[in-house]
């Protein structure tokens, strides 16, 4: 596997770990109990390192 590629492979998998913990977090009881604005913006970085981990995911699908 190129350098490039397993760069990317461990970014997305670290990053999809944080996204796990996240929305299991987003899930839970906890975060019902957070202001209103705390919970906006900790959907709203969800929904960022979604797309992120999708756009790592299409770099890794590439015949490069």
């Amino acid at each position: 596997m190129q350098d490039w590629k397993l760069r990317v492979k461990n970014e997305k998998s670290e990053l999809d770990d944080n996204l796990g913990r996240l929305s299991l977090f987003i899930d839970g009881v906890k975060f019902e109990h957070l202001p209103i604005e705390s919970k906006r913006l900790l959907k709203e970085q969800e929904g960022h390192m979604s797309a992120y981990s999708e756009t790592l995911g299409k770099r890794l699908s590439l015949d490069v």
